[in-house]
């Protein structure tokens, strides 16, 4: 089942693991994949079920939240509100915050965390929140999936490391001690 959503991909193909280790085991979390610009591909084997299956489905138009500065820098706490109602009273389905077509590489830790709260506060449980957790390393990547779990989003989303001698080996194992860490989706950006 293909769904619009995430509004901005860049283009081409994601790591499409359907058929690995992480599709058949029901330990991990489900991972979706982004399979090109708009289209989002859920992967969900088909014996993970139970009340929140619904969670698992990436289904509808999601707003890719951009993060709104004050003229001096800071976060601008009640525009990034009030970006979040207006696309809710125009009937998104989800939000993704601090993707990587962003500023969120640009943040700090602090202003992340701001940001996250001031989306899941808002948002308060009316649609999902894909929340982005991309850094260059390993253990950075797994505190902020950490943190965003803890603080109550849906899934995380993560684009594969990118280091000058990076492997195949290697980027499955980045996303499997991610998979280990969680027990929310991940959704794994090209």
């Amino acid at each position: 089942p293909w769904a619009l959503g995430l509004g901005l991909g860049v283009g081409g193909w994601g790591l499409d693991i359907r058929h690995s280790a992480f599709a058949s085991d029901v330990r991990r979390p489900t991972f979706c994949v982004l399979r090109s610009a708009f289209l989002f591909d859920t992967v969900s084997p088909p014996h993970v079920r139970g009340p929140d299956s619904e969670i698992l489905r990436v289904t509808g138009v999601y707003s890719v939240l951009a993060t709104p500065f004050k003229t001096g820098g800071e976060v601008d706490v009640e525009s990034l509100r009030r970006y979040v109602e207006h696309f809710l009273g125009a009937g998104v389905s989800g939000f993704t915050a601090l993707g990587v077509l962003g500023e969120a590489a640009r943040l700090t830790e602090r202003e992340r965390g701001l940001v996250l709260e001031t989306v899941l506060t808002q948002v308060n449980g009316r649609v999902p929140v894909v929340v982005g957790t991309t850094t260059e390393g390993l253990h950075t990547c797994l505190e902020l999936s950490k943190a965003a779990q803890a603080a109550g989003a849906a899934k995380v989303m993560v684009s594969p490391p990118r280091a000058p001698k990076l492997n195949s080996a290697s980027v499955k194992a980045h996303f499997a001690a991610l998979a280990d860490a969680l027990t929310i989706p991940i959704v794994i950006q090209d």
